[in-house]
């Protein structure tokens, strides 16, 4: 069995260009219209390049709303257990009330 490509290999403005991409794309269109094509052309990239890093259009939602929300699902850890949970819990629901929450609601429900 062929072993992953190394992600540290990835050109970083291809790779860029392509979560940006699949996150407009699914946030425009919804992501169950949401294609390797469409990807692919609007990052400027060959369909092979996809497909070489993710193995399916929801792997790459994923790392994109990763991309997008950064640090809003990190479990903060103060000392305070009430206080982090409600911070944490904060953060999630407007990721999930964003953008970033359509696409990731798309991609559960697919």
């Amino acid at each position: 069995m062929p072993q992953p490509p190394n992600p540290e290999l990835r050109n970083a403005k291809s790779h860029q260009a392509i979560l940006d991409a699949t996150f407009d794309l699914a946030v425009r269109n919804g992501y169950g219209k949401l294609t390797i094509e469409a990807i692919a052309a609007q990052a400027g990239v060959g369909k092979q390049t996809i497909y070489r890093w993710w193995p399916s259009k929801g792997a790459i939602a994923l790392e994109a709303i990763n991309d997008h929300v950064g640090s809003a699902t990190d479990f903060p850890d103060t000392g305070d257990i009430a206080a982090d949970l409600t911070t944490q819990i904060t953060a999630l629901s407007r990721m999930l009330a964003s953008d970033a929450g359509c696409v990731y609601r798309g991609v559960i429900a697919e």
